[in-house]
C-alpha cells in the first residue's frame, strides 16, 4: 500500500484530485488509519483511476463518469471510445493548426497589396492526356499533400516511374470549401495505359480523358504549408486587368511530389481555364 503522496506520484495526479474522489465516493483508499486518518491506496486502484480520467478527458462530468463506471463497462469499450476520441482529437489539431496558417497567409495577402510584383502567369494550350484517375472525398482539403504522397506511390508500385507525368486535381464544384472537398485526382501518364490500379477499399483508378484546354491561365509556384492563397488571388487579379473570364473547373498540378520533411518543397502550378470577356480573342 501507498501513502496518498506516493499514489499521486505514481498516478502522477495531484493530492488534491485524489481526495476529492474520495469525497464525492468516486474513488475511495483502500485504507483509512483509524489513529492517524492517513489514506492508503494499493496500486491495484490505478485501473479503475485511469478509467476515471480518460472518461473524463472525454469531457463526461463526474456524475458520468461514475454511471459509465457503474454499467460496468468493459475495458474495451473504453479503449474504443478512447481511440475514437483521440482521432477527433487529432482532427481537431489540425483543423487549429491550418487554421492559423491560413491567417497567417491572409496577413502575408494584406501586406503584399495586390501586387503582381515576381509572379510569372502564362495563358497557353493544354492538350488532352491520359489521367490514370478516381473521384474522392478528401475529408480536410489541407490533407491533399498527404493523398498526393499515398497516389503516386500506388501508381508508381504498378506502371514504375517513367510512365508518371504530374499528379492532377480536378475541384468538382463551384466555390471553394476546405473539408469534404470533392475532386477528381490521379496521375497524368506520358502514354495510355489499360491499368486499373486499388487505392483503397473504395476507390479504384482507372484510365480517363483529361480534356483539353483552349486556353489555360497558369502560375507555378511553390506550395508553402499546403497553403496557395496568394496564386490563385493572383490568377483572379491577373485575369480582371487583363479582361479574361474563368470558365471550367480549376486544376491543381504538382509538379514535384510533396515532402514531408520539407512542406515547401513541392512545385505546385494552378491552371485556371479561361475564356475572354466580350470584345477580346483569347489570343490578344
Amino acid at each position: 500500500m501507498f501513502k496518498i503522496g506516493q499514489f499521486a506520484q505514481i498516478a502522477q495526479v495531484s493530492d488534491n484530485l485524489l481526495r476529492h474522489y474520495d469525497a464525492i465516493d468516486l474513488l475511495k483508499p483502500i485504507h483509512v488509519d483509524e489513529w492517524t486518518g492517513y489514506r492508503y491506496y494499493s496500486a491495484s486502484q490505478l485501473p479503475q483511476l485511469n478509467r476515471i480520467l480518460a472518461l473524463k478527458d472525454l469531457g463526461l462530468s463526474l456524475d458520468e463518469a461514475r454511471q459509465v463506471l457503474e454499467s460496468d463497462i468493459s475495458s474495451g469499450e473504453i479503449r474504443q471510445i478512447l481511440a475514437n476520441q483521440k482521432q477527433q482529437i487529432e482532427y481537431t489539431l489540425q483543423a487549429e493548426k491550418m487554421r492559423l496558417l491560413r491567417v497567417e497567409a491572409r496577413l502575408q495577402q494584406i501586406e503584399a497589396e495586390g501586387s503582381l510584383d515576381g509572379l510569372e502567369i502564362i495563358v497557353k494550350q493544354v492538350p488532352a492526356q491520359p489521367f490514370l484517375a478516381m473521384d474522392y472525398r478528401l475529408r480536410l482539403l489541407d490533407d491533399g499533400p498527404d493523398f498526393v504522397r499515398a497516389v503516386s506511390q500506388s501508381v508508381e508500385k504498378v506502371l514504375g516511374k517513367k510512365q508518371l507525368k504530374h499528379f492532377a486535381a480536378l475541384f468538382h464544384y463551384d466555390g471553394f470549401k476546405d473539408e469534404n472537398v470533392d475532386i477528381e485526382a490521379g496521375m497524368i501518364l506520358n502514354q495510355s495505359n489499360d491499368a486499373e490500379i486499388p487505392f483503397d477499399e473504395n476507390a479504384m483508378l482507372t484510365l480517363r480523358e483529361l480534356p483539353e484546354l483552349g486556353h489555360v491561365a497558369t502560375l507555378v509556384q511553390h506550395e508553402k504549408n499546403h497553403i496557395l492563397f496568394h496564386a490563385y488571388a493572383a490568377l483572379g487579379r491577373w485575369l480582371e486587368l487583363n479582361s479574361y473570364q474563368l470558365f471550367g473547373a480549376v486544376r491543381k498540378l504538382y509538379l514535384t511530389s510533396p515532402n514531408p520533411e520539407d512542406e515547401n518543397k513541392a512545385l505546385v502550378e494552378i491552371q485556371f481555364p479561361i475564356q475572354p470577356s466580350s470584345g477580346k480573342s483569347a489570343e490578344s
